[in-house]
């Protein structure tokens, strides 16, 4: 015997928004320059984790290498900003030269929510 169920348009609402918040996907990401500058100029790495990444809002100085870490191996995620973009990975690193000062925004394009930012001020 076969059953049909039918979802009332706002219970299909609620059923897709607790499926997009439960995955990372749903909501509009936090301005990560609204978060207050972490130094990271001694160990300049992020750590990118499971849908986060470890520093919302880091400073450096102009010249400064930071380095990406996956410290979750095996979620997939990426880090792009208007002038630089790594590859889709789920372990290792990647890094980014940043050599004019500025304030440079980065995101990971499959989760929307990770959002992060590098402020970097002159050498």
């Amino acid at each position: 015997m076969r059953v049909r169920t039918r979802l009332t348009a706002a219970a299909m609402s609620a059923v897709l928004a607790l499926a997009t918040s439960a995955c990372g996907l749903g909501g509009a990401a936090a301005d990560p320059t609204a978060e207050s500058v972490e130094d990271i100029s001694a160990s300049p790495t992020i750590a990118v984790l499971d849908n986060a990444f470890g520093t919302v809002h880091a400073g450096v100085a102009a010249g400064t290498t930071v380095q990406w870490s996956w410290a979750e191996a095996g979620t997939q995620h990426n880090v792009v900003g208007d002038d630089f973009s790594g590859p889709l990975q789920d372990s290792g690193t990647f890094a980014h030269t940043f050599d004019e000062a500025g304030t440079y925004a980065y995101r990971c394009t499959i989760h929307g929510p990770m959002r992060g930012a590098i402020t970097v001020t002159g050498a």
